[in-house]
């Protein structure tokens, strides 16, 4: 990370922090939850180790919520008060924008959807299509 920030000819003293965006679901204090797909990365807990490599401070905000805040910055919804922001990647999410400002619920995951398909082959329900999991429950259990 030193080194990438050497590369980039940032001045540090002018840097107020670091932004990270993360595959949900995370917690409130910056941590990995259960990751779709990395499982070597559940529990890390990135914005602590963040903060102690860069002595910055670190922002981590999950895929979803950090791409409604870029449309709110500076895309179509810039002038919108309140809008939802739906995302695909390993999973289904969204952001929200209520009242011109980011939503996070609770536990840093409003906006994420109940379920999403396994995407491993041969991953069945018993009605024969494919397997559907939690994303947003931390202690489920995903192949691996």
């Amino acid at each position: 990370m030193t080194a990438a920030l050497s590369i980039s000819q940032i001045d540090l003293d002018s840097m107020l922090g670091v932004g990270v965006a993360v595959p949900g679901p995370i917690d409130a204090d910056g941590s990995l939850l259960a990751l779709p797909l990395q499982p070597a990365w559940r529990g890390l807990k990135i914005r602590q180790l963040l903060q102690q490599k860069l002595n910055h401070p670190v922002l981590v905000e999950k895929d979803g919520t950090a791409a409604a805040i870029g449309e709110r910055w500076i895309g179509r919804s810039a002038r919108a008060r309140d809008f939802a922001y739906l995302y695909l990647g390993t999973g289904v999410g969204s952001g929200l924008i209520l009242n011109g400002s980011i939503y996070r619920g609770g536990t840093a995951n409003a906006g994420e959807f109940g379920q999403i398909a396994a995407l491993r082959m041969g991953e069945w329900s018993p009605e024969d299509g494919p397997r559907m999991v939690p994303e947003c429950n931390p202690t489920a259990s995903l192949p691996v």
